[in-house]
């Protein structure tokens, strides 16, 4: 641009022959004359039309000064000025400045000052333009530094809650255990129960059950559960849960599957995952009282190295594998601002009283605990459609393949088992248990106790015990027995699902873990295939 043979020049000056005048000398210095506008209004529209390199605006012009064209020219098609004015002042510097000018010419104008003042405005142009860049990266960065702010901010908030949420589980997960398995044991010993009784302990044991089943949904939304996860085909948990959802449906919605003919393969937990499906398709209904349509759609989403990923947080974390894209949509209310920056948290809901907002809360911690993303898109009477993105299943993870008995099948042979519990109801309910399933059972209430029956009685077949204890701890426990004895078997017991802690408890040695609350079925087991590896 700074070089004149190719520097294109629009004149706006009303006076014709001082227009004539600076033609004249601008082509003498080796510039191209693009056009000449005899007023303020017309140099605006020839801008737009011509797109100059430069402008040589007169000020003083009929129809609109050369000020307030210049304001409307940078407005519109930014283009560097250089003021013509009959009389020089610091105000009218200040004007000119202000207006968008790069530079100012006295009348009548001589050929070097002309040269001088163009080249002078197309340099501060080019400075100016520079600087506006600078400017947009700086602001674009500070929405971004904001926006990575706002989600540290609610991550650690989410992290907090998990944290609380854990701890309040834990404890929960005690009083489960400890309501649980005295009445299956009551249930196992029919001769000594009164008839009506059995349905009163039955409803005992659902019951526990299902708070269990809360307490595990406060844990997933803190992504504290565990999971078990082999590949699944989405194709085929979409179509089995919809089957079901139908059912409960109001006729007037309508659902609307696209699946595609291929396969979607993830590594997921099935349970976990037809959750997330049940609590969306849920919330979709809810937000079509009056009826409409709800889509569950499939596909493929292939991400390019450098490519702009579905959602900015994918950014980092885009495998070379690809990912599967599973989309709820609704055509009901959507949602406002306000609504939509709370969604995940927990326990925030639109709904009625006593209605828990647990759901999307819920979906979103199992979705991260999967590795995978969850966005939304919606708008206030248009409409929400979530999308959650999961990596595809690699070939070469082997599906996990489980071998679970009845506890029937799984007793004992008479083997000297150290029950070690600080909960007194739990360590009374858990020898009864044992020796129901054709154990010796020797108990202790702490760590301390346990290592002076351990060695009272030369040993022990399988030591189980809970963690969290006073004066000495499981994990304590755990490796005071191995100095005794390097081939002791201890089996965990906790209240805890996160899987930092069970990646722990694998490297300190235990040979597994039982997670409270368990049922008998489950304690078996959990003996049996310690007592066995």
């Amino acid at each position: 641009m700074n070089n004149r043979e190719n520097t294109r020049v629009l004149i706006a000056e009303d006076a014709h022959l001082v227009s004539e005048m600076i033609k004249i000398l601008l082509e003498e210095l080796g510039y191209t004359v693009v056009g000449e506008a005899a007023d303020g209004v017309e140099a605006v529209e020839m801008a737009h039309v011509l797109q100059p390199d430069v402008i040589l605006m007169d000020i003083e012009m009929p129809n609109m000064n050369g000020i307030e064209a210049t304001r409307q020219i940078q407005a519109q098609c930014p283009t560097p000025v250089v003021m013509l004015t009959a009389h020089e002042s610091d105000r009218l510097v200040v004007e000119v400045s202000d207006a968008g000018a790069g530079a100012y010419l006295v009348k009548p104008p001589r050929a070097g000052e002309m040269k001088r003042a163009i080249t002078i405005a197309l340099a501060r142009f080019d400075d100016m333009m520079a600087l506006q860049e600078s400017n947009r990266r700086l602001e674009e960065t500070l929405v971004e530094l904001q926006a990575a702010q706002d989600q540290l901010v609610k991550q650690e908030r989410l992290a907090a809650v998990g944290q609380l949420a854990a701890g309040i589980a834990h404890e929960f997960n005690n009083l489960l255990t400890a309501i649980i398995l005295p009445a299956q044991v009551g249930l196992r010993k029919p001769h000594l129960l009164p008839s009506d009784l059995t349905q009163t302990l039955e409803s005992i044991i659902n019951g526990s059950k299902q708070a269990a089943h809360l307490v595990k949904q406060i844990q997933d939304f803190g992504r504290r559960s565990m999971m078990d996860t082999k590949p699944i085909d989405l194709v085929s948990l979409v179509e089995e849960t919809t089957a079901d959802l139908q059912q409960a449906f109001p006729e007037n919605v309508h659902l609307l599957l696209e699946m595609g003919t291929r396969k979607h393969i993830v590594d997921a937990d099935l349970t976990m995952m037809r959750q997330v499906l049940m609590n969306l398709a849920a919330n979709a209904r809810d937000a079509m009282p009056d009826g409409g349509e709800l889509r569950i759609k499939l596909e493929r989403i292939e991400i390019e190295p450098g490519g702009s990923p579905p959602l900015p947080e994918m950014k980092e974390a885009v495998p070379n594998r690809g990912w599967v894209c599973l989309a709820v949509s609704d055509t009901g209310v959507g949602m406002t601002k306000d609504v939509r920056a709370h969604l995940f948290e927990p326990f925030f809901t639109t709904r009625l009283p006593l209605r828990t907002g647990l759901g999307l809360a819920q979906a979103h911690g199992i979705v991260k605990q999967h590795k995978g993303y969850i966005g939304v898109e919606t708008e206030e009477g248009k409409g929400s459609t979530f999308c959650i993105y999961l990596p595809v299943y690699v070939e070469s993870v082997q599906e996990k393949v489980e071998t679970e008995s009845l506890a029937a099948s799984l007793r004992g042979d008479g083997e000297t088992i150290l029950l070690v519990e600080d909960n007194a109801v739990l360590l009374m309910v858990g020898q009864d248990v044992l020796q129901m399933l054709g154990y010796h059972t020797l108990a202790a209430a702490n760590g301390q106790e346990a290592l002076k029956v351990y060695q009272a009685e030369g040993g022990a077949d399988l030591v189980i015990t809970d963690l969290m204890m006073p004066n000495m701890g499981g994990r304590e426990l755990a490796q005071e027995l191995k100095k005794a004895n390097p081939d002791v078997r201890v089996l965990a017991i906790t209240g805890y699902t996160v899987w930092e802690v069970v990646e722990e408890l694998k490297g300190a040695g235990f040979c597994g873990v039982i997670y409270k609350p368990f049922d008998v079925d489950q304690l078996a087991q959990a003996v049996r295939r310690a007592l066995d590896e």
